[in-house]
């Protein structure tokens, strides 16, 4: 008897996680919500490299943002750049809008790979 009792207050237990366990929500596929031009960069500072190896990854010294230190910053198809009007566009040859010696600024997705250099992808580019 103990035993069916102990069966079914486990299979209770069991039932009652499922239907309200954990829910995990993926949001890796998540553009950024609200007005984009009010969103603020994380990775702001000088190019010191630009390297095309299947992806495009930019090398940032950032001194002005949230992030500082040297950072590669991935460039991929879910990156949204912004104009300094803030607009939203599509350039043409992402590769061409970043030069050594310049200053870039870029929202990460939040993830950083604390290695050295540091590494994150970028949500949004802002082109001034």
């Amino acid at each position: 008897m103990k035993r069916k009792t102990l069966m079914i207050m486990f299979s209770a237990v069991i039932l009652m996680l499922i239907f309200t366990g954990c829910k995990t929500e993926d949001k890796s596929s998540e553009t950024p919500s609200g007005n984009i031009a009010d969103k603020e960069a994380d990775i702001i500072g000088e190019i010191i490299d630009v390297s095309y190896e299947n992806t495009l990854r930019v090398l940032i010294d950032s001194t002005d943002g949230s992030i500082n230190g040297q950072v590669w910053v991935t460039i991929n198809d879910e990156t949204v750049f912004i104009n300094a009007e803030g607009k939203t566009f599509v350039p043409e040859d992402s590769k061409a809008l970043f030069e050594i010696g310049e200053n870039a600024s870029m929202l990460s997705n939040g993830t950083v790979m604390e290695s050295y250099p540091m590494q994150t992808s970028a949500v949004l580019v802002f082109i001034d």
